[in-house]
């Protein structure tokens, strides 16, 4: 739900669609094992002391965030001086919180282009800082103006096909699901995989990353 205070509107996206999903399957699994092991004990009438509850699988919390409204706000700072509209920015976000700190290094600042310097991937800009310092808007160029459509998306789930992918080092490997839930690593990713996966919107790999 949205509200006036934007520093809050932003991070009030709850869970994403694969951590709900995913939190829910561990669920099922747990209530599964629960009910084989009752169930086992009132076969065998055993009093209980041997027998051991299998631990719930872990779910990482991954949280979706709204950033719609800062991205029209940012747009509506174009024509402004960059230093004015940076210290309004961290006057509104608390930068001592993980919340803020998150929205302005990981989001807000990485959309405005300062240096002129082109990325080696596709990078999503709203807007550059022009002769004076002043706010303008991108370039119309492909590489500064790209920006993900929900038509992406299929062929992003087509490429992790239920994988998900994990860094050892500089080295990027795919894991695999087992039968049990869990994920065991399998072969590397080739150079061009690798290139794709770390084009992809950062949202997306998070969700499909694996913590090692």
């Amino acid at each position: 739900m949205s509200t006036k205070n934007m520093a809050r509107t932003v991070i009030e996206g709850g869970r994403t669609r694969y951590s709900k999903y995913h939190r829910q399957q561990t669920h099922s699994i747990e209530r599964a094992i629960v009910r084989e092991t009752l169930h086992r004990m009132a076969r065998d009438a055993d009093d209980g002391e041997d027998m051991v509850f299998e631990p719930r699988p872990t779910s990482s919390p991954q949280f979706y965030d709204k950033l719609a409204p800062a991205e029209r706000w940012l747009r509506a700072q174009l024509g402004r001086p960059w230093n004015k509209v940076r210290a309004e920015l961290f006057a509104r976000f608390d930068t001592r919180t993980t919340a803020g700190r998150h929205i302005v290094f990981d989001h807000l600042l990485g959309w405005v282009r300062t240096d002129g310097i082109e990325e080696r991937w596709h990078r999503y800009y709203v807007c550059v800082v022009g002769r004076g310092g002043i706010l303008r808007p991108p370039p119309k160029d492909t590489r500064t103006r790209r920006k993900w459509t929900p038509s992406d998306r299929p062929a992003w789930r087509d490429f992790v096909a239920g994988r998900r992918v994990g860094a050892r080092g500089d080295v990027l490997f795919w894991f695999v699901p087992t039968p049990a839930e869990h994920f065991r690593q399998a072969t590397r990713l080739s150079d061009d995989e690798s290139a794709y996966w770390r084009a992809l919107p950062e949202p997306f790999r998070v969700n499909h990353q694996m913590e090692l």
